[in-house]
């Protein structure tokens, strides 16, 4: 989504995507099997989403952390325009969620992304939520109870 950006800042980065993914606007380097064969990370697309989001599940000591870049966040800013916007466009407040924005603009089989959420939410061994916009999950409990009440904002 953000690859001509990154590629224009960081010429020698190496960019990977699933197979099925077509970019047009920047150049596709490998797939997202080089993860798990080169790093032993898990990836895969949000399944349910426009937005060809991965999920990537990168291990840590004792399991293995989430990191969702676009379908789930927890940003909450303040003044006058977000108090009025935040309500509309935002995730559900308090906490982690959907944003109604990403909701609206990226998912488009909820069905498919509330069973991959409902999956995740079952999961024992995702103790961390880490998020690209907002503060990270860091305790397993909250990992799930983020996950279950996702499920409920598709």
């Amino acid at each position: 989504m953000d690859g001509a950006f990154y590629q224009a800042r960081f010429p020698r980065i190496r960019t990977v995507a699933d197979t099925a993914t077509a970019a047009t606007d920047f150049r596709i380097d490998g797939s997202l099997r080089e993860l798990t064969e080169t790093f032993h990370i898990h990836a895969q697309r949000i399944p349910g989403t426009n937005r060809d989001d991965v999920a990537l599940e990168l291990p840590i000591h004792g399991g293995l952390a989430l990191c969702v870049c676009e379908l789930l966040g927890n940003v909450h800013v303040a003044g006058t325009i977000a108090r009025v916007l935040q309500p509309l466009l935002g995730p559900p407040q308090p906490g982690c969620g959907i944003a109604r924005v990403v909701r609206y603009r990226e998912v488009v089989d909820r069905e498919r992304v509330r069973a991959w959420l409902r999956e995740l939410a079952g999961r024992i061994d995702l103790l961390m939520l880490l998020v690209g916009h907002g503060e990270p999950t860091l305790d397993a409990r909250s990992v799930r109870s983020v996950l279950s009440r996702a499920v409920d904002q598709v």
